[in-house]
């Protein structure tokens, strides 16, 4: 209708009256069955006969004709006629309640939900039959009632909703397939009303569209592109456009068109076919795209091809040019290169070798030396070092770093023979060619022999000249070694390297000279002298280097403790010692920029970083800083207090140097990754594996099975590898002959040679040079490593070539040896120019010029690419060239390939150790065969063996000597001592005559022996002959020199241990090149004179080495906060904000916990900081720097490695800027990520002082305890804390007291050790004497700190005690204890007007006192004056007439000025008023001004208004309609807002109650009870108080006084006021009339556990202080410490609302709110610490405890069983509890079941069956029956106070942010902390005690959560950390922890009168 169109009723039949009948009320069929079904006489029958009585007449309702027990109704299908019988009992359906429990209770979730919901209505229908009447109480639920609701609900249900409805049919009664029974179906077609429903749909208009959705769905259809307007008009247009109509088939309705459905299906067939031309449309478009990119694409291709074929074509062709190109470049390569080589090369060998001869003063190769460092030099024979090739000369950095270096000013008296006639032994000085009998400088004995072994060693070190470069550095660290691991030695090293005039001789002495100065410091009384020497004495370009080392150490000794180096020098240090060049290194900053900063030996990792801060622009904050290196896989941090250079040293000294354990802290990814000597090692994840490059090619192993043996072993095991192999060359392991032929072998291995490179090594001398500030690219790996069947293809191809040659070889060498022992015995024969490397320069020598690699050189690449070939290297031509050599013994020249030679002596004497087996004769050849071979074989002489001397003992040497002419690769050779290996060629004979050499007389026997006679005698071989006559000169050498003492041999037992038989010397001597004797020099000391004045030298080399292509970067961190230290520079706050950022997300730093992580992430989070993200603001900087400076605990803090006693777990020690923390370092996982725990943090307020009683012992006197701890870097632990120390007490004036001061003079201070006192000034003070009071520690609760805001919970406050003065000897000072800044966030103070005042520096005169200063700003510090505390004061000084109010007024009241008024009488009115008698007295008339003069006059108008209110509460002025309690609220926030107006409002009240003359006769009654509420509200100063209460004690004590009551009240109130701080909400109505009535107090009811009610008796200034000591008395509870366990707590909204009160809260300002919120508020009195006894004696007492456990017991909450498990005793004990509960309620009959479950805990009632709960309890209850319930209370008391959990508060915690265990559980808080349980089997999961807790607060409850949050504060103030609690009584967890905390504190308040603690060791 709405539409407005011609439409017609169409009629179709409903079943409305057939329902009527069936269920209509009250006579349906159905409501008849069920009302039959009530009746119990009621039958089928009277059923019947009630239908037909109701019925009988409906058309519907047929009767039966005959009388039959059925009826029929005609539905719309047709008739049906239904049988009565027992209709009344299928319709009861009733089901037994066993039944429907048993199938509700079914484990079966859809089983128990479907007769769930029919016990609920079983239950709700029993329920209404219990308040229903006794007519309508028996009402079954049946099952036409059942079938009504359902319907009813589905109805309801129907009509909400739009129902569609499915029609299902059946096709045939038969259910099968493909039988389709029409009838059936028209049938059930018919019955339903679907042909009804079609016809209805066919004459209708089904289809209704708006006019928009018509033309917007069919518009396509005649190609519209926008749509026509919406109209009717448009529409039928549309249809007519798109065909033929019918009439009738449509009709236009107001907003909508009505179809026909033939018309509608018209209409949509054709958009179909319209859609499906579109479609077809899209995918012919979508085809032909497709096609052309394939084409496309193929068209590429073969574009492609073509172009690659011809390709292949010309580069096919330019090979082939280039191969002939090659071959013909080749040639004349191969001349032009010969030709530069020998003009490069042999010719500077030559001239080389020559200055050799003369250098070589003395032969000292066979001086022996210690076999660990034998083992070292073998190793390095190959000349490779790490970092060899990373070295190179850069231009001079932008980094400028004054040196401020000055000499001393009396350095020219400091002569170097005054040392030596002071220290020496002998006053000799001078080069020495012969080992040392004694020390040079006076020692211990026990060091003597060390300083003699330590001079053997410099000897070699200067004058061996087979040592190589990078053994040359081993040699000289490891002498340096010997000096840093012993300090008595370091004076004697340095002088034994100073003297030695030969130029050419002395310059390793120099170089050792430097770089034992570059390592570490001569003593004080030698520093000074040596200066002057090595500037005076010293060559040139020495003398700079030596200096220059010498003053940068003796300046790192004023600067801190640490004046040696943890490692010997690294190899940057040594080349530039030897270039006397300048050092830099690539320092990275964490911003992306990058230096070159130069640095010395001595410069520390905070130097370092200050000098590049302050190239920054750095002023401040340069402090703290250091240097980070990062390595693949492995960060190493570098305490700000080491030497940088240690890192280089500490990575490039290899695993077996005897080097100290490094104390960097090293964090790394594999075990393997962190270094053997590693003090602290972390192993953590999060490294970037991507840039790993470290390979065996850099280390030079190739992996873990081909890594050497350590030490001695090692080298013995390589020694005597080919003597002792049980197998032949090519049963050889292959990794073990792989070592040996890269020159890891045995001694005297081949040269370890390194990956091929891809272009020629440089040539020697050859430097790279760098830009400034060039990228240090990480390092490629020259060769691509080699897999293991490689090597085995390689060696079995080297070992098949060694076969084929090993008898031309052995023939060769057994030439070459006749030919040594014969020529050359004494002298070390030249050897070939090809087989030096290259070592140290000589001085004045110019480094040979660069000469390219030539094809035919076989020296291996020089270790250093910049550093020329030292002049020590043996390149005198010799006579046995390689020509010699036949030309079969040349394997192919393939430097990978050939054989190595590692051993000369083929057959040396075996160990002990080893098993002495015949070896075979392959060995025998393989072992001779690996001597000589390969292209680089040359000719060399064997050494002359040692002179033995077996009466010399040789202390910590084993016998290991060189040879004279070892090749390069060899750094120790042993004589031969038997020659069973050895196989001569058949010309032996001859070779030997050639030589003409007599065999030796046979050795004459020793008296007493017969030689050993045999039957038959052997004729001796050619071999034989050969051997006896070459035996003798191998065995006796001759003498080093024959013009001195022989030098120390190892003794006979040593030589055994090494493997070697002892024979007998007999000097022979050679008749080839004698050694020329050196000319004597002189030792006796020079004339020195004072003429030479020392000066300052300069570098004259301006080179500048670094690293560069190294796997490694140098960092620049922020190490550790200086206590004053700021971040405002911008350039400092973005270098720490990155550091923080990069270690935060790579998550590599060990130094971070996951949980500080977790947070700092979610900080990231919420301010969007994301990795490399540039720029952020600077308050999000500074706000994450300051939450990781505050909240993390160690990562800005120092680590040194420490330890303590057994047991403790010591192994870090953390120095920060907020205190120290010992620390253990844990084994961190993935559950928990943490590298450090912290074992015990320490403040700088517990630090009294530090000492170092010795040598790596720190001991820590702290506040109550001594700390002892063991630290190799005690001296810099001290040195750090004693600088924090002393710039925290900077400006301090706090004191902590070292002793106990106790006295009884007044005027002085007691205390007690470890107290604070604030220091206070005083004037007139004894000398020696302080002034200050006891600070104490004390739980401030945020409610009263911040009244104004919604913060609830506590902190730490400070509280101050009374002052005096005491002796300063007893205290030392220290910094301000961290909880003086308590009040934190304050409010913004009010700006402006009056309210400006109160922060403003106007004080009142008359209260000018530092009173009124604390009471502007008011925390919660108290301030006590004039020697009184918060208590009564002294009586007798009240009676002092100077306390008068009179006093006061001519004192602090405004005085009378001149000018005032505009008359004469004004003038002389005002001046009268003025007079301090009338200003105390009342006035009429209201003030303009007021009575106290205050500096800023708008406080007249304030105390005008005050005035105003008073006049009007007394009646003494009209109220203008203001009630009595508007008044009084106006008149407290006047003096609440303005506190300075409090001693104005008491003085204006005494005016007026002073000679009151009011017309008003209650005018001063009311007065005093204004007065009496002030008092109970505000408090005075400190300097009206005793005025004050002498006023109020006079109108007390005067006789005949009207108000004494009041007067005494008011006293009362007033004291209350300054103990308690007076309260705060204004009365309400119903107080303020009990006041005025006279009545001052109300009865209060308080509830105890189990509903016990207590009324007390509550006045105005009650506090629940005295409410708890009311009821502790009633319970019989009179100690102090008892009733400081009780507490008060508010319940609102029916227990929803639990507020704990603070015992000073008052109870009607409790009482006052409370009502606004809830008028049905109570008080509930309870119990929350239970440190004291219980007492049984009182019977309240008793039973308040036990209705307050009781509870908590029946939870099961008290005790905890581990695992579930109970035991039989436990058992017992439940039952006996359960039997003291049930004679608690004064029964004596056997509990039941039910009372049993109420009495055990559920999960424990389910442990064992109920019945034998039942049999257990009746036991115990015979024993129960004597006691009373009384009795049984305390008895069962008594057995619950023994659990665990007993005496702690139980809250459940909703949620948790803490991962140290899981929420939702139960908290229990007990005086052992917090204990945190399962929320089912409450098993503990972890527990934090009370000590850890420093604050409590609470938070509001997030959007749509009801339960607030508790933040804890754990930890302490420096490092803290916020653990997040949601509960629903949040408030009173806050407060029952502050009590927890308030008595923990009393009782160490108490342990401060007991003596002082004993050490502590940790």
């Amino acid at each position: 209708m709405r539409e407005q169109i011609e439409w017609q009723q169409q009629p179709f039949s409903h079943n409305q009256a057939c329902l009527d009948l069936i269920a209509a009320k009250p006579h349906g069929i159905l409501r008849i069955l069920d009302d039959q079904c009530g009746f119990p006489q009621a039958t089928d029958h009277t059923f019947l006969q009630k239908c037909h009585y109701h019925h009988g007449n409906n058309p519907l309702y047929a009767r039966p004709k005959m009388p039959l027990p059925e009826f029929t109704v005609k539905h719309y299908a047709g008739k049906v006629t239904y049988q009565v019988h027992k209709f009344l009992d299928k319709n009861f359906d009733m089901v037994r309640q066993d039944v429907l429990d048993l199938f509700s209770h079914s484990k079966n979730r859809m089983v128990s939900s479907i007769f769930l919901k029919h016990s609920e209505s079983v239950s709700q229908q029993r329920s209404n039959m219990r308040r229903s009447s006794a007519a309508r109480r028996y009402q079954a639920n049946t099952v036409s009632a059942k079938f009504q609701s359902s319907l009813q609900e589905l109805l309801e249900k129907m009509e909400r909703c739009n129902p569609y409805f499915v029609r299902c049919m059946k096709p045939n009664h038969r259910k099968e397939p493909g039988v389709f029974d029409m009838e059936l179906i028209s049938t059930q077609l018919h019955y339903s009303g679907i042909m009804e429903t079609i016809h209805i749909r066919k004459e209708g208009y089904p289809i209704r569209m708006h006019f928009r959705s018509f033309l917007s769905r069919y518009k396509a259809l005649l190609c519209l592109r926008d749509l026509p307007p919406a109209d009717g008009e448009n529409c039928v247009t549309m249809l007519h456009k798109l065909g033929p109509v019918k009439n009738g088939s449509y009709q236009l309705g107001v907003s909508k068109i009505f179809l026909k459905e033939e018309l509608y299906q018209l209409l949509e067939g054709k958009r179909d076919r319209l859609l499906n031309i579109a479609a077809m449309t899209l995918q012919r478009y979508t085809r032909l795209c497709f096609a052309r990119k394939k084409f496309t694409k193929l068209r590429q291709c073969v574009t492609l091809f073509k172009a690659r074929c011809r390709g292949y074509l010309c580069r096919k062709k330019f090979a082939l040019r280039r191969k002939y190109l090659i071959r013909f470049r080749s040639a004349v390569l191969l001349i032009v290169n010969r030709q530069r080589y020998m003009r490069t090369v042999v010719e500077p060998a030559r001239k080389a070798e020559e200055d050799r001869i003369n250098r070589e003063v003395v032969n000292v190769t066979t001086l022996p030396i210690p076999a660990e460092l034998a083992a070292l030099l073998q190793a390095a024979s190959g000349g490779e070092e790490l970092h060899s090739d990373c070295l190179a000369v850069v231009q001079a950095p932008k980094v400028q770093v004054d040196p401020q270096l000055t000499l001393p000013l009396d350095i020219n008296n400091y002569l170097m023979t005054h040392y030596i006639r002071a220290i020496f032994r002998e006053p000799l000085f001078g080069m020495l060619t012969a080992p040392l009998e004694s020390s040079l400088t006076r020692m211990d004995e026990e060091l003597k022999q060390g300083a003699l072994n330590v001079f053997i060693l410099i000897l070699r070190f200067m004058g061996d000249p087979n040592l190589n470069g990078a053994q040359e550095n081993l040699f000289g660290n490891y002498i340096i070694q010997r000096g840093l691991a012993n300090p008595s030695l370091r004076d004697e090293i340095l002088a034994q390297v100073w003297r030695n005039p030969n130029i050419l001789n002395s310059e390793r002495g120099w170089l050792l000279l430097s770089s034992c100065l570059s390592a570490f410091l001569p003593s004080q009384r030698q520093a000074k002298y040596l200066l002057k020497f090595v500037s005076d004495y010293g060559p040139e370009g020495y003398d700079c280097v030596c200096q220059h080392r010498l003053l940068q150490a003796l300046q790192q000794m004023n600067v801190g403790p640490e004046y040696v180096r943890t490692y010997p020098p690294c190899l940057l240090e040594w080349t530039a010692n030897r270039k006397k060049a300048h050092t830099v290194l690539h320092i990275h900053c964490f911003d992306g920029v990058s230096f070159l900063c130069p640095l010395h030996s001595w410069t520390t990792g905070e130097e370092m970083a200050k000098d590049i801060l302050q190239h920054r622009g750095v002023v401040e904050g340069r402090r703290g800083w250091s240097v980070l290196l990062k390595e693949p896989a492995q960060w190493v941090e570098l305490e700000g207090s080491d030497y940088v250079l240690d890192l280089m040293s500490d990575l490039e000294l290899s695993a077996d140097f005897p080097k100290h354990n490094s104390y960097f802290i090293i964090s790394a990814q594999e075990p393997t990754r962190v270094r053997a000597n590693a003090s602290i090692s972390l192993l953590g994840g999060g490294f970037n594996m991507n840039d790993d490059v470290i390979s065996s090619a850099i280390t030079g192993f190739d992996g873990p099975d081909l890594e050497p043996q350590k030490g001695m072993d090692r080298y013995l095991d390589s020694l005597f590898d080919p003597v002792l192999s049980d197998g032949a060359g090519e049963v050889e392991s292959a990794a073990g002959l792989y070592s040996r032929m890269k020159g890891a072998g045995g001694v005297g291995g081949g040269w370890q040679q390194q990956g091929q490179s891809a272009g020629p090594p440089p040539p020697p001398g050859a430097v790279r040079v760098l830009p400034v500030g060039g990228v240090m690219s990480p390092p490629i790996a020259a060769v691509a490593p080699v897999t293991l069947d490689e090597r085995q293809a390689v060696l079995a191809q080297q070992q098949q070539a060694i076969v084929n040659q090993q008898a031309i070889i052995m023939a060769q060498q057994m030439t070459m040896q006749a030919m040594a022992m014969v020529g050359s015995p004494v002298t070390s024969p030249p050897t070939s120019p090809i087989t030096s490397p290259p070592m140290s320069p000589l001085l004045h020598h110019p480094p040979s010029p660069y000469t390219p690699a030539s094809p035919y050189a076989v020296i291996p690449p020089s270790p250093y690419a910049n550093i020329p070939p030292s002049p020590y290297a043996n390149f005198t031509p010799t006579t046995y060239a390689a020509a010699n050599i036949p030309p079969q013994a040349q394997p192919p020249a393939e430097p990978q390939t050939q054989p190595p030679a590692p051993h000369n002596n083929p057959n040396p004497q075996p160990s002990a150790t080893k098993t002495n087996k015949p070896e075979p004769p392959q060995l025998k050849a393989n072992a001779a065969a690996q001597v000589q071979s390969g292209k680089d074989s040359v000719p060399r002489r064997k050494a002359p063996g040692i002179p033995i001397n077996k009466d010399t003992r040789v202390k910590k040497f084993a016998p290991v000597v060189t040879s004279p002419p070892p090749p390069a690769e060899e750094v120790v050779k042993y004589s031969a001592r038997s020659s069973d290996a050895i196989v001569p060629s058949q010309d032996i004979q001859e070779i030997i005559k050639r030589y003409n050499s007599p065999p030796p007389p046979p050795d004459p026997l020793p008296p007493g022996k017969r030689r050993p006679e045999g039957k038959f005698k052997k004729m001796q071989t050619p071999r034989d002959e050969a051997l006896q006559i070459l035996k003798p000169q191998m065995d006796n050498p001759p003498a080093p020199q024959p013009k001195r003492p022989d030098a120390p041999s190892p003794s006979a037992s040593a030589m055994k241990e090494a493997g070697f038989k002892p024979t007998r010397n007999t000097k022979t001597r050679g008749p080839d090149r004698r050694l020329l004797i050196p000319p004597p020099v002189s030792r006796e000391l020079p004339v020195e004179t004072e003429t030479i004045q020392t000066q300052l030298h300069q570098s004259t080399n301006e080179e500048h080495y670094t690293y560069t292509n190294v796997p490694w970067r140098l960092y620049l961190r922020k190490e550790v906060f200086y206590p004053k230290d700021s971040f405002n520079n911008p350039l400092v706050l973005d270098l720490i904000f990155k550091q923080i950022v990069n270690d935060t997300l790579s998550e590599a730093c060990v130094r971070i916990t996951r949980d500080e992580r977790q947070k700092m992430k979610a900080l990231f989070a919420k301010h969007g900081v994301e990795q490399n993200m540039d720029p952020v603001k600077e308050h999000v900087k500074k706000t994450i720097v300051t939450a990781a400076r505050e909240t993390w605990e160690i990562y800005f803090s120092r680590l040194f490695p420490a330890s303590g006693s057994v047991g403790t777990g010591v192994q870090v020690l953390s120095v920060s800027h907020s205190g120290m923390k010992l620390l253990k370092t844990v084994k961190s996982n993935a559950a928990a990520p943490d590298y450090f725990r912290v074992l015990r943090p320490y403040t700088y307020a517990d630090i009294l002082f530090v000492t170092i009683p010795s040598e790596n012992m720190l001991e820590f006197n702290l506040t109550n305890e001594k700390l002892i701890l063991f630290s190799a870097k005690a001296p810099q632990v001290k040195h750090l804390i004693d600088t924090f120390i002393s710039e925290i007490k900077k400006d301090s004036d706090y004191v902590i007291a070292e002793r106990n001061f106790v006295t009884d003079d007044r005027s002085m201070l007691s205390f007690h050790k470890g107290d604070i006192i604030r220091l206070q000034v005083m004037d007139g003070l004894e000398k020696g004497h302080s002034y200050g009071c006891v600070v104490r520690k004390k739980v401030v609760f945020l409610e009263d700190l911040k009244r104004d805001t919604q913060d609830f919970g506590w902190k730490f406050g400070a509280v101050f005690g009374r002052s005096g003065a005491f002796p300063g000897e007893c205290v030392h000072p220290i910094a301000p204890p961290d909880f003086l800044s308590l009040p934190l966030d304050r409010k913004a103070e009010p700006r402006g007007g009056a309210g400006q005042f109160a922060v403003s520096s106007a004080v009142a005169v008359a209260v000018a006192s530092t009173m009124a200063a604390h009471e502007i700003d008011q925390t919660i510090e108290k301030v006590c004056l004039d020697g009184f505390s918060d208590g009564d004061l002294d009586e007798r000084m009240l009676q002092d007439s100077k306390y008068d109010m009179l006093e006061f007024a001519k004192k602090y009241f405004r005085q009378g000025t001149n000018g005032r008024g505009d008359s004469l009488k004004s003038k002389s009115k005002n001046r009268d008023s003025r007079e301090p008698t009338e200003m105390i007295k009342f006035s009429k008339t209201p003030l303009t001004e007021s009575l106290i003069e205050f500096t800023d006059p708008a406080m007249n108008r304030v105390a005008a208004d005050l005035f105003l209110s008073v006049m009007r509460f007394m009646g003494d002025s009209p109220s203008r309609g203001s009630t009595e309690q508007e008044v009084i609220s106006t008149f407290l926030k006047l003096i609440g807002e303005f506190t300075l107006m409090r001693d104005e409002a008491y003085c204006q009240l005494l005016k007026q109650l002073t000679a009151n003359t009011s017309s008003k006769p209650d005018s001063c009654q009311r007065g005093w009870r204004l007065l009496y509420i002030l008092t109970a509200f505000h408090r005075c100063s400190e300097v009206l108080k005793p005025f004050l209460l002498k006023y109020l004690q006079q109108a007390s004590r005067s006789a005949g006084a009207q108000y004494q009551g009041i007067a005494k009240a008011c006293e009362q109130n007033l004291k209350k006021t300054f103990q308690y701080g007076g309260r705060i909400v204004p009365p309400n109505s119903m107080e303020l009339k009990a006041m005025m009535a006279g009545r001052s107090s109300k009865r209060q009811l308080f509830l105890f556990p189990g509903g016990i009610e207590r009324h007390v008796k509550i006045k105005t200034c009650s506090v629940a202080l005295e409410v708890i000591e009311e009821l502790c008395y009633e319970m019989s509870l009179h100690r102090l410490e008892a009733m400081e366990e009780y507490a008060i707590f508010l319940v609102t909204n029916r227990g929803q609302n639990v507020r704990p009160l603070n015992k000073h809260e008052y109870i009607l300002d409790v009482a006052t709110e409370a009502e606004l919120v809830d008028t049905n508020y109570s008080f509930w009195f309870r119990r929350v610490i239970w440190t004291q006894p219980l007492k049984f004696e009182n019977e309240l007492c008793v039973a308040m405890h036990y209705n307050q456990i009781l509870p908590d017991y029946r939870k099961g909450l008290l005790n905890v069983l581990p695992h579930g498990k109970v035991s039989e005793q436990q058992f017992h004990q439940i039952s006996k509890l359960a039997a003291l509960q049930h004679r608690a309620k004064d029964i004596i009959f056997i509990p039941s079941i039910h009372e049993l479950s109420e009495y055990i805990a559920t999960p424990l009632f389910k442990k064992q069956p109920p019945q034998q709960w039942v049999t257990m309890v009746t036991q115990h209850m015979q024993q129960v029956q004597t006691l009373n319930p009384h009795q049984a209370r305390a008895q069962f008391l008594g057995l619950v106070s023994a659990f665990p959990m007993f005496g702690s508060s139980f809250f459940y915690i909703q949620s948790s942010s803490s991962t140290t265990f899981y929420a939702p559980c139960i908290v229990a808080v007990s005086q052992h902390g917090l204990h945190f349980l399962h929320k089912n089997t409450h098993e503990l999961m972890a527990v934090v005690p009370l000590v850890e807790i420093q604050s409590s607060r609470t938070q509001r409850p997030n959007a749509g959560t009801s339960y607030p949050y508790v933040d804890l504060t754990l930890g302490d103030t420096n490092t803290q950390r916020v653990i997040q609690l949601q509960l629903e009584q949040g408030l009173e967890l806050c407060r029952v922890i502050a009590m927890q905390v308030e008595n923990m504190m009393s009782v160490r308040e108490k342990r401060l009168t007991l003596p002082p603690s004993e050490i502590t060791m940790l």
